[in-house]
């Protein structure tokens, strides 16, 4: 199975299976950056893959995952966060409630899950609340990228979430690249760097199409992407069912001190590597409504976040507009955003952190 993501698509945007399926079957798709693990700990991200659950709340033995201000950490039915969470080794009871709700009323029960140093792991919110089957999956990250190299293509981790089959089975140009992907199982993939045409069906029947993109090619190299499958198939064609498809660049990320910049101010941003990102400081003596733009030439692929004095991040954003997508324009930014005074790093970089160019940030007053 193989993603329509080349290194020429992505620097000159053709985000062609994100962008399209994105438009078309509301695929949610978020750009991550990947950290090691910790030497003497582990690190975590939860992915909430139930396609017909609300939003929860994750607790970690007995006590509600939160943000540095406290504020309890919300995840997003299909979606997967851009941080991970910093751990000890060790066993973990991990719980899962609706927003809000008391852990005795947890949608996923409490079961304990070990954690071993110097790993990163997917904690996967797993099953339907229609056939009451919701579980963790703990996928270990670390373990995964082992068996594959991915100086050589993009790694994938295809996850199976969808009921209503007993297998899944994925083609790339017409040869099989995984079969019998059982509900409630994952499978690690190398990805290859020639051919065209993606095709996932149910089953071993060729007439149960679970997804078809004849125009998917290869993936870049240090390129690791998750790829989920939820709900439930009747038979047809993204009835009952949706996909999650989000990648990152893997490696080290070179993060450039772009300087200071001011209310009023648009400077030149410009990447010649993958991995690049640029931080420029914004100060602001009271607060403000700011419209922050990062644009590019047409075909560049702007990624946008904003991060406090103390390095937490605040807001990301991979899209100023939906609407301009079908003239290549994909700028990335806010307006109308509502800062208190502070000092603020507004990082300027690229989807998945893969593309180059040149680009313009802008802060401005908004209206």
């Amino acid at each position: 199975m193989q993603h329509q993501w080349n290194s020429d698509r992505l620097n000159g945007k053709c985000r062609g299976f994100a962008r399209i399926v994105l438009l078309i079957l509301v695929l949610l798709v978020f750009g991550v950056t990947v950290t090691s693990a910790q030497n003497e700990g582990a690190q975590l991200r939860v992915g909430h893959f139930v396609f017909d659950a609300p939003a929860v709340n994750l607790y970690m033995n007995g006590e509600i995952a939160a943000g540095a201000d406290g504020t309890p950490t919300l995840y997003g039915s299909m979606t997967l966060p851009t941080q991970y969470l910093d751990l000890e080794a060790g066993t973990y009871s991990f719980a899962a409630t609706a927003e809000a709700e008391p852990l005795e009323s947890a949608l996923v029960e409490a079961e304990a899950l070990t954690l071993e140093a110097g790993h990163r792991y997917l904690l996967a919110v797993m099953g339907n609340v229609s056939a009451d089957d919701l579980h963790f999956a703990l996928i270990d990250e670390t373990a995964a990228l082992a068996e594959a190299d991915i100086t050589l293509s993009a790694v994938s981790i295809i996850v199976n979430n969808l009921a209503g089959v007993s297998t899944i089975d994925g083609l790339f140009d017409g040869d099989l690249f995984f079969d019998d992907l059982a509900y409630g199982d994952y499978f690690v993939l190398q990805d290859a760097t020639e051919g065209s045409g993606t095709l996932i069906i149910a089953d071993n029947n060729p007439e149960a199409v679970i997804l078809d993109v004849p125009e998917a090619v290869g993936s870049p190299a240090h390129f690791f992407a998750v790829f989920v499958f939820s709900g439930t198939f009747s038979g047809a064609m993204w009835d009952g069912y949706t996909a999650l498809y989000t990648g990152q660049f893997e490696g080290e990320l070179t993060i450039l001190d772009g300087g200071p910049i001011a209310v009023g101010e648009a400077l030149p941003v410009e990447f010649t590597d993958m991995g690049q990102r640029v931080q420029f400081t914004l100060t602001l003596d009271a607060p403000a409504v700011l419209d922050i733009v990062q644009s590019g030439e047409a075909g560049l692929d702007a990624f946008a976040r904003i991060y406090s004095a103390a390095g937490d991040l605040l807001y990301e954003i991979d899209e100023l507009s939906m609407d301009d997508n079908g003239d290549g324009v994909f700028d990335a930014g806010w307006n109308g955003l509502s800062l208190d005074a502070g000092t603020y790093m507004i990082e300027a970089a690229t989807f998945i952190d893969i593309g180059t160019g040149a680009f313009t940030l802008s802060v401005s007053a908004s209206g």
